[in-house]
């Protein structure tokens, strides 16, 4: 039995898997921003600022300068430019957004009301932290009908938290298990997705899995590869050293002999005193030499060890992160799977088989609603749509029976 629309589904689903689109897009800044401004040897003015109402910014040195309406690019160029003016050497300034202004959800969702902006948020990942969209009822006549039209919108939330979660667990199980020979016969994860929220968002869940797995995979092979390059650096130190050692030690020993003898020649008057001098001072000097190289050899050593003990402890960690991750979504599922178990057995008990019999077309509309130079922009769009700080999104659900 199947309680939900592949739009919603999707539209809840996919942005938990916590995949945006991809590609770089330019902002612009506007009041309610906090940028952080850095430039080098001046600590004075190198602190966070918070664009006012009037769109500027006031800074020491340079005063009040327009902030509003440019890129983070173009308003670092002003502001180098406008210190130019105070210092002989070039100035190096760097300036990060801290913290962009909020996007606002709004309308037929779960949770209305304002969302941290990220660049690369997306309509369907701020659909998704507004807790998705509300799944419209069913009209009854009875107090029963109502109660089972109710009882079928709760089922419809507990699979759509539920598919998601099933979809996280198979994939850290595919991590724990990696290198095994796979099963036979169809994946049973996504038979039971598929039954949830339909083959399409489903495999869209999948996909989103699997793009997130290959990317966990991609940073670390990245930082393996780090550690051990930090090996191997190590190791040929540790390397060099021992041969630093080894070259000290020959000459200390012919240094050792030589002296032996001229201490001999210098009893029997044939050498000289100062001879015997610099020769001790060598050998002094060489033993000095060799100590230190023992030293450097040992702490490039300890170095390797670290940059092992590394990856054996950030592997230990993964591992250990993934168990706990891995025990909390069981007990997670085994929740949602009993409530699940118990919406139907009320849905089945008070006659909702009938009524759920009368499906319903849902369909999700969003619009967005962006302040520009000229005013408020209003504008549909569709769920891959990137959005801006400050924009207000503005959901509507609408649902109709089937075959009209």
């Amino acid at each position: 039995m199947r309680f939900l629309g592949a739009g919603y589904a999707l539209g809840i689903c996919l942005a938990l898997a916590s995949v945006t689109q991809a590609g770089a897009q330019e902002y612009l800044l506007a009041p309610g921003d906090r940028i952080e401004v850095s430039v080098f040897a001046r600590p004075d003015i190198s602190k966070q600022y918070r664009i006012r109402t009037d769109g500027t910014i006031s800074m020491h040195l340079i005063g009040s300068i327009q902030a509003a309406d440019l890129s983070p690019a173009k308003l670092e160029t002003r502001i180098e430019a406008r210190l130019g003016v105070f210092f002989d050497e070039p100035v190096s300034t760097t300036l990060e957004v801290a913290d962009w202004r909020p996007v606002v959800v709004s309308g037929d969702v779960m949770e209305p009301g304002a969302i941290v902006f990220r660049p690369g948020t997306d309509v369907r990942a701020a659909l998704a932290e507004a807790g998705g969209a509300i799944r419209g009822l069913p009209t009854g006549d009875s107090g029963s009908a109502m109660r089972v039209q109710s009882e079928v919108g709760d089922l419809a939330q507990y699979e759509a938290r539920l598919a998601p979660l099933l979809a996280e667990r198979s994939r850290l199980i595919g991590e724990t298990t990696a290198g095994q020979e796979p099963t036979d016969g169809r994946d049973p994860v996504l038979a039971a997705m598929e039954d949830l929220v339909g083959g399409e968002v489903a495999a869209e869940l999948v996909a989103a899995q699997a793009l997130l797995a290959e990317r966990e995979t991609q940073q670390s092979i990245l930082e393996k590869a780090a550690r051990q390059t930090q090996q191997a650096l190590a190791a040929s130190e540790a390397d060099a050293y021992g041969t630093r050692q080894e070259i000290i030690g020959e000459q200390l020993a012919l240094t050792r002999d030589e002296l032996i003898k001229q201490e001999e020649l210098l009893e029997r008057r044939i050498s000289i005193a100062s001879k015997v001098l610099d020769l001790r001072q060598d050998a002094t000097s060489l033993r000095s030499e060799e100590l230190e190289a023992v030293g450097l050899q040992a702490a490039a050593e300890q170095k390797r060890d670290r940059a092992i003990a590394g990856q054996q402890l950030a592997e230990a960690t993964r591992a250990r992160d993934v168990a706990v991750r891995l025990t909390q979504l069981e007990a997670e599922i085994t929740e949602l799977n009993a409530r699940i178990a118990q919406s139907r057995v009320f849905i089945e008990n008070f006659g909702g088989a009938a009524l759920l019999m009368d499906a319903k077309v849902r369909t999700e509309t969003y619009m967005v609603y962006r302040r520009t130079g000229t005013g408020l922009r209003r504008q549909e769009v569709g769920a891959d749509m990137l959005l801006h700080p400050g924009d207000i999104l503005e959901v509507t659900v609408a649902t109709e029976p089937l075959g009209q």
